[in-house]
């Protein structure tokens, strides 16, 4: 049975927006798309994936405002292979609504194609796994509008992880032993995960659970931040 989800409270500040529960930003105030680039993007080397692969699968935790799935809905559709498929499977626990997460998309005109199409088919806000595919680029969306731990009903291997939950201090089940063994069981051999994040506790959670890490300059005032296989 779906249940509809209650409304989540955020506040817009100058390009980015603020989750009032978590007291923190869903990315970075001035650059969102430049931390999409370097923490994700670049980070797992998507650009060169894109252009070898027939079917590429990104697992994220942490979907927010989109905006890291439709800045790789737009790489994907420029480096892609002509038949490729895309999928890309997203954990949510508290949907924005679609008038919030227009009037923060709007303000990244160069993605404005794909937000249309987003917006247009986003489904409701109930709990469950919600399917959408977009002829554009051939792309299936998987949102999962659940807790994290819902990763366990499901049967997938990701070629890359996207880790964007609320930082370890303010969401600390989003970074859970439990939880990474998940991630580490659903990772595809010589899969590749990142993460803004460089908290010791998840450090020695990924490595607990078989992955390698790596730490790298983090973006713009973070001073670290860390991504592996």
């Amino acid at each position: 049975m779906q249940n509809k989800i209650k409304k989540t409270n955020v506040k817009i500040i100058k390009q980015s927006i603020k989750s009032e529960q978590y007291d923190e930003f869903y990315f970075h105030s001035e650059d969102g798309i430049g931390e999409s680039d370097y923490v994700f993007i670049d980070s797992n080397n998507l650009k060169n994936r894109f252009k070898l692969s027939n079917k590429f699968t990104i697992a994220e935790l942490g979907f927010g405002t989109g905006l890291n799935f439709l800045n790789v809905w737009k790489l994907w559709v420029k480096e892609k292979n002509n038949k490729a498929i895309l999928n890309y499977i997203s954990f949510e626990k508290q949907p924005l609504r679609r008038n919030q997460l227009n009037k923060i998309l709007k303000k990244f005109n160069v993605l404005d194609d794909f937000t249309n199409l987003l917006l247009s088919k986003l489904p409701l806000r109930t709990t469950g796994i919600h399917e959408i595919f977009f002829h554009k680029g051939n792309v299936n969306l998987t949102l999962i509008y659940d807790d994290f731990n819902y990763i366990q009903k499901l049967n997938f291997e990701a070629d890359t992880w996207f880790l964007d939950g609320f930082s370890p201090s303010k969401n600390e089940n989003a970074w859970s032993l439990e939880l990474m063994k998940q991630v580490y069981k659903k990772t595809k051999i010589n899969g590749s995960f990142s993460t803004f994040t460089s908290s010791i506790n998840v450090q020695n959670n990924l490595k607990s659970v078989g992955f390698e890490i790596f730490k790298k300059k983090g973006f713009k005032e973070k001073r670290e931040m860390i991504f592996g296989f």
